[in-house]
């Protein structure tokens, strides 16, 4: 971060977010230009570490499957990428997935409801698998919030001690509030409104893709589900990778796949039905059910 700015990063990103919306994607970005803000860079040393991703099925019948794990995986129809989303911009393609099965699953049917799109009783989830040691950049958890990630907070934790003792350096402070206005944009409840994700998607791109950022190429974020509810946010974390690392013979592979029947009683969400695939083409990446 360049010593010689002397901002308010508070009534900064308010600035910014008074701009008609159409400004306020390239006014972020151009700002993270300008200022260059140090992120924290760790690498994920998880050797077989899982990720999952689900998607609902697009109509009820007990009979549809997905055929091929492109239909679950990132978009590669990028020219029909014409939203914002929390981690991506028009014609962007993120890897989006979470370390445990049951977030992806609520953050699917949560932005179902926001969307009002059909609801179907019936998800596949997708399985990738870490092949190879991965460069990360974590979004801090909000120190503030009632609900916490203890892993996410521990790595929060250990990089505010960073902070504290960076010699030589004036602007402690105002780098861990600018973390903090970060954190809580990645945290942004759904929305059908793609606006509210300017910012987030600004700071991904920033992060994924800028070349003066960081000296090591960053492969993916981490950061908590926005799902308020404490035992959610502790059983696991968000991941959106760059889609350069997925595949096979690459960094995560796919390994396998799972339709599932889920009904919600009272208590919570219910799984009744579950088949696993039988195999995966690694060819062409056709799933035998």
């Amino acid at each position: 971060m360049e010593e010689f700015l002397n901002y308010d990063y508070r009534k900064i990103f308010q600035t910014i977010r008074g701009l008609k919306p159409i400004l306020q994607y390239a006014a972020c970005a151009k700002f993270f230009d300008l200022i260059r803000p140090y992120f924290c860079c760790c690498n994920l040393n998880a050797e077989n570490k899982l990720f999952f991703r689900v998607r609902s099925h697009p109509h009820p019948s007990k009979d549809f499957y997905f055929y091929n794990n492109s239909d679950l995986s990132f978009r590669t129809d990028f020219f029909n990428i014409n939203s914002y989303g929390r981690c991506n911009g028009p014609f962007e393609s993120i890897f989006y997935c979470s370390d445990h099965p049951m977030i992806s699953f609520l953050e699917v049917t949560n932005l179902s409801k926001k969307e009002n799109r059909s609801k179907s009783n019936y998800y596949t989830t997708g399985i990738w698998q870490a092949k190879q040691s991965l460069s990360l950049t974590p979004i801090l958890e909000n120190q503030r919030r009632s609900f916490r990630n203890d892993q996410l907070t521990k790595i929060t934790n250990n990089y505010l001690k960073t902070i504290d003792n960076l010699p030589n350096y004036s602007k402690k402070e105002e780098l861990k509030e600018f973390h903090r206005i970060i954190g809580r944009e990645f945290t942004k409840d759904f929305s059908s409104d793609q606006n509210v994700y300017l910012l987030s998607a600004a700071i991904s791109n920033y992060l994924l893709n800028s070349s003066n950022n960081q000296r090591i190429k960053i492969e993916g974020l981490l950061y908590p589900t926005c799902i308020k509810h404490g035992a959610v946010r502790e059983i696991g974390l968000n991941y959106a990778f760059d889609p350069c690392v997925i595949g096979y013979n690459k960094k995560i592979e796919f390994v396998g796949a799972y339709r599932s029947k889920m009904e919600k009683r009272k208590e919570g969400y219910y799984q009744t039905e579950l088949q696993y695939c039988k195999k995966m083409n690694r060819n062409t990446g056709e799933i035998l059910w």
